[in-house]
């Protein structure tokens, strides 16, 4: 189902507070440039469960308030690829801004809240604010990172690391929200991990049994358990 907007969801937040804070306020803002930021209305748009929101060149980039999104590819000669999988505080649309045609789509794994950045307002704001500018470069520089990661996961020939590496990826994801490293709910299916790691459902399954058996993780319905995250890492070290 495609996302539909409706009217225009306006508010006054407190961003210091927000999960998003790191992205729009620099740690070393005075009390009168923080109010001044907080006082600026915020757009924001909930989007339901399997609800799809087209990302377009149109200077703006969204970021995860709650909630969980996946980002996939939307070009004929591909089939609904699935490329990132994104928790609360992580940015959507950096990739898109130079490019006026849809070609990436976002759908909703749960009802999620996104807030609307505009990177003609973040430019304005930081002009005069060195600070600001260092902030949105080492932004800038986490997301190539993640990129770079998110790469060598696909780069890996192993199904079996491939997958490993993507339950290590989302414990650090959810060890940087606040929670469990060692115990988390994974929102999307086998099949959706299976599709953006260039394997089958089959063989998804099967190296979640394996590693079960092996004692290294622990899984009931979509709840994942890390058993012995050091012997997974060192899966992954192996030749």
């Amino acid at each position: 189902m495609l996302y539909q907007k409706t009217k225009s969801s306006t508010t006054n937040y407190d961003c210091s507070a927000c999960i998003l804070g790191h992205i729009c306020v620099a740690s070393d803002l005075n009390n009168t440039e923080l109010n001044k930021i907080n006082n600026l209305k915020h757009e924001k748009i909930q989007i339901k469960k399997k609800e799809k929101l087209l990302i377009s060149h149109q200077q703006t980039i969204y970021g995860v308030r709650y909630g969980s999104l996946k980002i996939q590819i939307e070009k004929p000669t591909i089939f609904n690829k699935i490329v990132e999988f994104c928790l609360p505080g992580e940015l959507i649309g950096l990739n898109n801004l130079h490019n006026e045609k849809h070609e990436f789509s976002v759908i909703a794994l749960e009802n999620s809240e996104l807030c609307i950045i505009n990177i003609q307002h973040l430019d304005h704001i930081s002009q005069d604010r060195p600070y600001l500018q260092k902030q949105f470069r080492e932004i800038m520089s986490k997301e190539i990172t993640k990129s770079h990661y998110m790469l060598s996961i696909l780069s890996l020939t192993s199904s079996k690391k491939r997958v490993i590496a993507f339950l290590l990826n989302m414990s650090s994801k959810y060890e940087k929200l606040g929670y469990s490293s060692n115990n988390f709910i994974l929102k999307m299916s086998r099949k959706e991990i299976g599709n953006f790691l260039g394997i089958t459902l089959e063989t998804v399954s099967r190296i979640l049994n394996q590693l079960m058996k092996e004692k290294m993780i622990l899984i009931k319905n979509r709840n994942v358990i890390l058993k012995n995250k050091e012997q997974l890492k060192n899966q992954l070290l192996n030749q």
